[in-house]
């Protein structure tokens, strides 16, 4: 990564070390469409973000945040991409997966990555045990979950809760933290207040504070 990539994760919090053991990196459009599967209109290279089975550490997915992604109205579009066909998943940094099989430990749900890896090192730095889990966007928790058969007896997709949520259950004290335009926006507040539904559905003890933006 450049100087510029590690002074904006270190601004966070986020050390070099951090940013290797969750295999980070730069690419550059040819590699993130060859190595990583991002396909799409434009310029794909840019920083990448792995999405690792925190049981087994194979790659399950990836989303690349785009140095030039397209202007729209004067604001950035498509400005993250995930690996074309692969199924949806929940973000976990590096070392979550004890973490996930201990009650106790609190889930952390944030939309980006950055946040995921910036609560990491507070958590660290402060000696407490977190699972922050990161979704890739307000609504990344849902997802395509199966088939089903439709009203003309073909088969679609069926969209739904993914099953990387089910961490957030049984009783497990669950923070829903968004970012800071949750308390302005009314698209990302449907998402946070349908997340919350779902959580409480499943049992857990969802808590749903305030916080300042990391940035995207």
């Amino acid at each position: 990564m450049t100087p510029a990539d590690l002074a904006t994760f270190s601004h966070l919090g986020i050390t070099a070390d951090l940013l290797n053991q969750a295999r980070i990196e730069r690419v550059t459009d040819r590699a993130a469409r060859e190595e990583y599967g991002i396909v799409g209109y434009g310029d794909m290279s840019g920083v990448v973000f792995p999405y690792m089975d925190p049981m087994t550490g194979h790659r399950w997915s990836a989303r690349v945040r785009r140095d030039n992604p397209e202007m729209e109205g004067g604001k950035p579009r498509n400005k993250y991409i995930s690996a074309y066909g692969d199924r949806r998943h929940l973000y976990f940094p590096p070392g979550s997966a004890e973490l996930m099989h201990d009650p106790a430990v609190p889930i952390v749900l944030v939309e980006a990555e950055k946040s995921a890896l910036a609560l990491v090192t507070w958590a660290a730095r402060m000696g407490r045990k977190l699972l922050p889990v990161a979704m890739g966007g307000c609504w990344g928790w849902r997802g395509r979950i199966g088939k089903v058969e439709n009203s003309n007896g073909e088969r679609v997709d069926e969209v739904g809760p993914i099953a990387d949520l089910r961490w957030a259950s049984n009783g497990r004290k669950t923070y829903v933290l968004f970012d800071a335009n949750a308390s302005t926006n009314p698209k990302v507040q449907q998402a946070r207040a349908a997340l919350v539904r779902e959580s409480r559905k499943q049992g857990a003890d969802v808590l749903v504070p305030e916080r300042n933006s990391t940035g995207g």
